[in-house]
């Protein structure tokens, strides 16, 4: 998979809170991500909108094969549905059990599939 790059100011993770910085309150965030990621039905609908809206995020996120790219999806669906940074929400994951986050994790996993199979072009090969 070719790496794509794109400038901050068009990611719509920054636009939706993702970056905000460490003096967000925290108070509940944990409950709020644990939450949404136990929702699967609404955890889904988030990660749709995320493949197919988020064009700018998901290139410059979903082509670095070294990151964490099923907890980017995560922390993504919590900025989109709570405008919460993921510094902030990523240990409510910890809040599940082993089966809530095995599920979590295929549900991201079947997502970012989608994004690849569905929305990735590979710009070495368009002309």
């Amino acid at each position: 998979m070719t790496r794509i790059f794109h400038p901050y100011d068009k990611w719509e993770d920054y636009k939706h809170g993702f970056y905000g910085g460490m003096d967000y309150p925290k108070d509940g965030t944990l409950e709020l991500y644990a939450s949404l990621l136990k929702d699967l039905p609404r955890f889904e609908a988030a990660l749709q909108t995320i493949i197919s809206e988020w064009k700018y995020s998901c290139e410059h996120n979903l082509t670095h094969e070294g990151m964490n790219r099923i907890a980017y999806l995560g922390q993504a669906a919590c900025a989109l549905v709570y405008n919460v940074p993921h510094n902030v929400c990523m240990g409510g994951y910890n809040l599940l059990s082993s089966e809530e986050q095995q599920a979590a994790d295929v549900m991201a996993q079947k997502y970012l599939d989608l994004w690849i199979k569905e929305y990735y072009v590979d710009p070495k090969k368009v002309q």
